[in-house]
């Protein structure tokens, strides 16, 4: 894990198809084993759920002419407004599809179906570790994905998050494959993810200054006026989804006045109640999910130097600019969070790595890093099935989470 110098993080140039053979082997066959292991249909499907499963039904059976209504009823019917909105429907027509590939519109079939974009997070976050990362490390930060509380969590829940998370990492890959190809083809793929992102959940826009960040630290490799053509994408996303949106909901009144009862809170009274809090409300969260992991990321974060290579500051820029951004947005919950999981794995192994260095390159340091990788897998574990398996933790808002890891009586 440790070796050449300074070079303890690098992009590897050279895949030779027997190791990558080997590592998504690795990677596809523990997170089939961990996440078969660990699912199981919650015992309470909460309202949420139950109003998707309703959307995909109505989309399934009566086509988008049928779901405008819907659309056009929920600003009005107090029964659908306190659940999710209706205007994402990227996520909609999967849930759809899924559950009539399923056999039936259900509940339990849309747990499938966020089940297997959680896998599909881990193997595309295992893909981006690839690029980024040596082999060792980018097998450490699968592995930490594999054993991850909140995507595991959310992957056994009928929701769009984990469809969102993938969404959002393969946006990622694609802008990393263009700003090194410089091909048509690439910043064509990474534009169609984008819209993706778009239409799965208006927070993409806060993504925004996170690959910002990004950006700046690709620059220093590829120069601006060679992959300027990016900005074109990041200005059409937006204007092509709001044009789809517009299609979906049937014109602009019922729209607005969708998103207008979305963003009136007090009317939720339960995302006034538990979704609400001060600017640092993910770190605690994230703290009492992955204490040892987001410790370690903060350590990753902030021992950054001019040195470092770039896979260790594209990771730390996302992750660090991704949850001031999203701290500012009017609602809060670990699981709208779970879109830079990828990056806090990430972030947490670079900090393995600086704590590590500082005891050299040989066997003791090696030896050290792979016991912090396994004690973080192990810890996480624990997490999990202290919070959700048996805590019974339905939503992770931080009331629950306190409750759970016993910080305040239940």
């Amino acid at each position: 894990m440790l070796e050449n110098g300074g070079a303890l993080l690098r992009i590897e140039q050279e895949r030779p198809l027997l190791t990558s053979v080997m590592y998504y082997a690795f990677v596809v066959l523990i997170a089939l084993g961990w996440r078969w292991h660990s699912f199981a249909y919650p015992a309470y499907l909460g309202y949420d759920e139950a109003i998707y499963q309703q959307d995909a039904a109505t989309l399934g059976e009566q086509g988008v002419a049928g779901f405008r209504e819907v659309i056009a009823q929920w600003p009005t019917d107090k029964n659908l407004r306190v659940g999710p909105p209706p205007f994402r429907p990227l996520w909609l027509y999967s849930a759809t599809l899924g559950c009539r590939i399923l056999g039936g519109y259900s509940t339990h079939n849309l747990v499938l179906v966020s089940a297997f974009f959680g896998f599909a997070t881990i193997v595309v976050g295992a893909m981006l570790a690839r690029r980024w990362f040596g082999l060792i490390e980018a097998s450490a930060i699968s592995l930490l994905l594999i054993v991850s509380p909140l995507a595991d969590a959310m992957s056994r829940r009928g929701l769009q998050d984990t469809c969102f998370a993938f969404v959002v990492a393969l946006c990622v890959l694609l802008l990393d494959r263009y700003w090194r190809s410089g091909k048509a083809v690439d910043l064509t793929a990474f534009g169609c993810a984008l819209l993706a992102a778009f239409l799965t959940k208006e927070s993409t826009l806060f993504l925004y200054p996170a690959f910002g960040a990004a950006l700046f630290f690709h620059a220093r490799e590829v120069p601006w006026h060679e992959r300027r053509a990016v900005l074109a994408a990041f200005a059409i996303g937006p204007v092509l989804a709001l044009l789809v949106l517009l299609w979906f909901a049937g014109g602009w009144d019922p729209l607005a006045n969708a998103y207008a009862a979305y963003a009136d809170i007090p009317r939720n009274d339960y995302a006034a109640r538990f979704q609400q809090g001060p600017w640092f409300r993910y770190l605690v969260d994230l703290l009492l999910l992955s204490p040892l992991t987001l410790l370690l990321a903060l350590i990753g974060a902030t021992t950054l130097h001019r040195a470092s290579p770039i896979g260790a500051k594209l990771a730390c820029a996302y992750l660090v600019a991704g949850l001031a951004t999203l701290s500012m947005m009017p609602t809060l919950n670990a699981r709208f969070v779970l879109g830079l999981d990828v990056f806090l794995r990430m972030a947490a192994v670079v900090g393995i790595v600086e704590l590590c260095r500082r005891l050299g390159t040989g066997v003791r340091a090696r030896s050290a890093a792979i016991a912090l990788v396994l004690l973080v897998a192990v810890s996480d574990v624990v997490q999990f099935n202290r919070i959700f398996a048996n805590g019974g933790v339905y939503d992770p808002v931080t009331a629950e989470l306190v409750k759970a890891n016993r910080l305040a009586p239940r």
